[in-house]
């Protein structure tokens, strides 16, 4: 009786915990994307994107955890990417998004 009540438990667990994870993730693309336009504007100004983002993040946005102990912006000349791992139980996740297609992938 105990070992099935553990293994329902494990069974509702995982999929709130996915659940989560998701939510967390969405949130940390929404906070990434809501940088590009500073960064374009950075661009326009001085002809490539910044090295870093201590120009463009403002310190009344608070950083998702996703990103906290992860360098995730990369600046080049004509280019920026964001990239952050979605940890999870099974595999870690690397999203991506790179300015060229404006899209966000995911590596296993």
């Amino acid at each position: 009786m105990i070992a099935g009540g553990l293994l329902m438990t494990q069974w509702v667990a995982i999929p709130l915990g996915r659940e989560i994870g998701l939510r967390e993730v969405q949130q940390t693309r929404v906070f990434c994307e809501s940088l590009i336009p500073s960064l374009e504007n950075y661009k326009q100004v001085n002809q490539h994107y910044p090295d870093n983002l201590d120009t463009v993040l403002s310190t009344e946005k608070e950083l998702p955890d996703l990103l906290k102990s992860y360098d995730f912006y990369s600046g080049y000349e004509d280019s920026f990417q964001f990239s952050f791992i979605e940890p999870d139980s099974f595999i870690d996740r690397l999203h991506v998004y790179k300015s060229e297609t404006r899209m966000w992938h995911v590596e296993d």
